[in-house]
């Protein structure tokens, strides 16, 4: 699977969760890389949108993976050693890992929290509240250009600085990063909010931002810094917050908590970038309007 396989990206990491807890003793193995949806079976795979990954992900995955896997259970080459369980690309280091168990087991669960001034801690902080109005008649796009007539396949990489100038857009980050840190697997979600409908949208997007003076180039040769590269985002209608089956209407005026989950994701926020959270009502076109 790619973690940014715009079409289905949930499905590879679900199907290998879901056979996995029913058929435990099956042989079943997971690869991700960073792709979109079936770049993993032609070309190298060393640029996606901005990002040059500096190795050919593809070609590496065909070679090391694909094809010893059909050698061994398809051509039946006893003496092959089995793959690992997981093997997984790491973005932001741009290196591939390999698991006993994904997640991995000796990954720890952490959170973090929207704090005060728009920022990105580690702790909760004094109850506060950020608010923006959403205008379905003018609705917060997905992507910079919306004129280009069909759905760019590298959005889910695309820089966010537009998404930052706009006032129906909440925009929380971090001070530069100390040290490396390193997200691998789920994202959950969990927002308290209040609005004056009976419904919304909430998108919530996970993002990378390079500092001022970084040093990485773009495959066309431009440069990286200061770019708001996403990472993660998805979007929730509040009425499906407690069932998609039964959807309840908000009360205007009431907090409220709305969860999501997030597909999974490994990538690395290095020293001295900035981890930054979006929070928008809108992903238009690529979601329809609420």
């Amino acid at each position: 699977g790619g973690f940014f396989d715009a079409e289905d990206c949930y499905g590879a990491l679900n199907s290998f969760a879901a056979s996995k807890k029913q058929n435990p003793h099956i042989p079943d193995f997971i690869c991700m890389g960073p792709w979109f949806h079936g770049m993993w079976a032609g070309g190298s795979g060393q640029t996606f949108g901005d990002l040059d990954y500096g190795t050919p992900t593809s070609t590496w995955f065909r070679d090391n993976v694909e094809f010893p896997f059909f050698e061994k259970y398809l051509r039946m080459q006893k003496n092959l050693p089995d793959p690992a369980l997981a093997t997984v690309f790491e973005t932001g280091t741009n290196s591939w890992c390999t698991f006993q168990a994904w997640p991995p087991k000796e990954a720890a669960k952490s959170a973090i929290y929207l704090g005060e001034n728009k920022t990105v801690t580690t702790k909760p902080g004094a109850d506060g509240e950020d608010s923006y109005e959403n205008d379905p008649s003018h609705p917060t796009p997905y992507t910079e250009n919306l004129s280009l007539g069909s759905r760019p396949r590298t959005y889910p990489v695309a820089d966010q600085r537009f998404a930052e100038k706009r006032q129906d857009v909440l925009t929380y980050a971090t001070e530069p990063l100390s040290v490396n840190q390193t997200w691998a697997g789920p994202i959950n979600v969990e927002l308290w909010i209040k609005t004056t409908g009976t419904d919304c949208d909430l998108v919530a997007k996970v993002i990378d931002v390079y500092p001022s003076d970084a040093p990485e180039q773009t495959p066309n040769g431009g440069s990286l810094a200061g770019e708001e590269i996403l990472v993660r985002g998805d979007i929730m209608r509040s009425k499906f917050r407690d069932s998609w089956t039964t959807p309840s209407a908000l009360t205007p005026g009431k907090p409220t908590r709305v969860r999501f989950k997030m597909d999974d994701v490994m990538h690395t926020f290095k020293k001295g970038h900035r981890l930054m959270i979006q929070i928008q009502s809108d992903w238009f076109p690529l979601v329809q309007r609420n």
